[in-house]
């Protein structure tokens, strides 16, 4: 790709070391592999997406003409397939779907904007193997909301074709932290704070535009975009993003459905084992793809 992204590249040093802070994150994260249940009904094999290692997930009623590309959440510093890998077979099950989780590079080791070359490539890759743009959903949380938008928004401008939806839940795509719930919501949400957004824009960004619409895609031209599934928490401190990216969307125009759901925080929906609300997000993300691809199930 000969344009702005791929000269921004040169600012991605994959030999840099984190910092301890940086490990300790990733260290709590990879917690969640085992705290989070692997739906029964799901085989997991490991696999290559582009130049990236991926997890696959299949659940045993897949529906063929159904392929899931999911983006981790982490604050592009730290998570991983495998961090995800219970919350991923749940989203996988409830769709029926065969899902690709992405390990795509982590900041700040490699910074903006390889984590966007990794989801072009891993969304090209799954085009080059002949699957129709029109059985591909692709979603994220936090992180990897941001990074859906991203990766389909720089899908879009360099001409491939679109795939049929996108979900988000929770998605960070103000990197200005310029939203009102930044400050009305900041010590609601124990998920994240102030402090957690500013060291992870910083380890990402390294220095460059956070109103950059491929690292901030609230600020992007959302002009033909696919359809688009929000759902987030109302008392999250990344609320606004959600709204903002709503109304944006609205009036570019896109097929955008908003779900804030009362009393729940950031990627509510991973509490699972806990929450029966989260059970019915995630089943709410089944309804809404039902009726998207048009082949709901039986």
């Amino acid at each position: 790709m000969s344009d702005r992204l791929t000269e921004m590249t040169k600012s991605v040093h994959s030999e840099v070391t984190p910092p301890a802070s940086v490990v300790d994150l990733r260290k709590g994260m990879e917690a969640l592999a085992d705290a989070l249940p692997i739906e029964d009904s799901c085989e997991i094999s490991q696999g290559m997406i582009g130049e990236r290692s991926c997890l696959i997930i299949s659940p045993a009623d897949v529906i063929a003409e159904r392929k899931v590309l999911y983006f981790h959440g982490g604050g592009y510093v730290s998570g991983s397939a495998d961090t995800h890998r219970g919350f991923a077979s749940q989203i996988a099950a409830e769709l029926r779907a065969e899902l690709t989780s992405v390990n795509y590079r982590l900041a700040p080791e490699s910074p903006f904007p390889a984590a966007v070359l990794d989801g072009v490539s891993a969304y090209r890759t799954m085009l080059e193997r002949g699957i129709d743009p029109k059985e591909i959903v692709i979603a994220g949380d936090s992180a990897g909301g941001g990074l859906t938008l991203a990766t389909i928004l720089k899908a879009r401008d360099i001409g491939l074709p679109l795939p049929a939806g996108l979900v988000v839940m929770s998605p960070w795509v103000d990197l200005t932290s310029s939203g009102e719930s930044y400050v009305a919501l900041d010590g609601v949400d124990g998920m994240v704070s102030h402090a957690s957004i500013e060291f992870s824009k910083h380890a990402y960004l390294g220095g460059q535009d956070p109103r950059e619409p491929i690292a901030s895609p609230v600020f992007a031209d959302l002009n033909n975009m696919p359809p688009l599934l929000i759902q987030v928490g109302a008392k999250e401190m990344l609320l606004s993003d959600a709204t903002a990216l709503a109304e944006r969307a609205g009036l570019a125009n896109v097929d955008v459905t908003l779900e804030v759901y009362a009393d729940m925080s950031h990627v509510f929906q991973a509490r699972y084992p806990e929450i029966q609300r989260a059970h019915q997000a995630i089943q709410r993300i089944g309804e809404w793809v039902d009726r998207l691809l048009a082949n709901p199930r039986v």
